[in-house]
């Protein structure tokens, strides 16, 4: 018989890690956990409440580029990452995004997937990337 999961982490690979969720989500909704040394939300209402908080931000919405980055080549690569920001300026450029994506089919999707998965590795060395 199979272990049931001890950690949240050992869950995302275990090939049935519903149980050890549900308990998860009704016993701990939102901890700490100290092994991990991170905060677990395991609840719908926890993850909601997280990723509505504004402390949970992408980054401070005064500092639209990581002030470790400015006067860098990245620094305008970054500040461009529509996914990078929150704030009005992007809020249209999301919502084009948001869009386009809406027109693609999963099938297509998968395919696509599939295809840069291949050629992706394919690569030589791809096993040495970070």
């Amino acid at each position: 018989m199979l272990s049931p999961p001890r950690t949240p982490l050992e869950a995302v690979t275990h090939p049935d890690p519903r149980p050890y969720y549900r308990h998860l989500a009704t016993q701990n909704p939102f901890y700490f956990d100290e092994a991990l040394k991170s905060w677990v939300a395991s609840s719908a209402e926890a993850v909601t409440e997280v990723l509505s908080s504004d402390l949970c931000r992408v980054r401070p919405p005064h500092e639209p580029i990581p002030a470790p980055l400015l006067g860098s080549s990245a620094a305008t690569l970054f500040g461009a990452l529509v996914r990078m920001t929150d704030g009005a300026s992007h809020a249209v450029l999301k919502k084009s995004v948001s869009r386009a994506l809406e027109t693609l089919s999963p099938q297509h999707l998968t395919t696509l997937t599939e295809r840069w998965a291949k050629a992706l590795l394919s690569l030589e060395g791809w096993r040495t990337l970070p």
